[in-house]
């Protein structure tokens, strides 16, 4: 199945190294385009063999760049999907 959202992160160039292989890695292994599911950075970092932060921020910018969404609290922790198409 073709994901019209993957295949924009493909030519994406605010999505070069880390943000694309996050996201990739994301699509491959842990969401779905139907249910959040919790992800913990240590966890996305530990995975990928990349520092936290560069999780962090890679997360942050596929959520701002309308490839994933979020919901949840800061306090609470943060469930995350993928989304079939991007969000602009």
């Amino acid at each position: 199945m073709v994901i019209p959202a993957m295949v924009s992160a493909s030519t994406d160039q605010r999505l070069r190294g880390a943000p694309l292989g996050v996201y990739v890695w994301l699509v491959c292994q842990m969401l779905d385009l139907q249910e959040y599911r919790p992800l913990k950075i240590d966890g996305v970092a530990y995975g990928l063999k990349v520092k936290r932060d560069t999780a962090s921020r890679a997360l942050r910018l596929l959520v701002d760049g309308g490839y994933l969404e979020r919901r949840g609290q800061p306090q609470t922790g943060y469930e995350y999907r993928l989304r079939y198409t991007r969000a602009t």
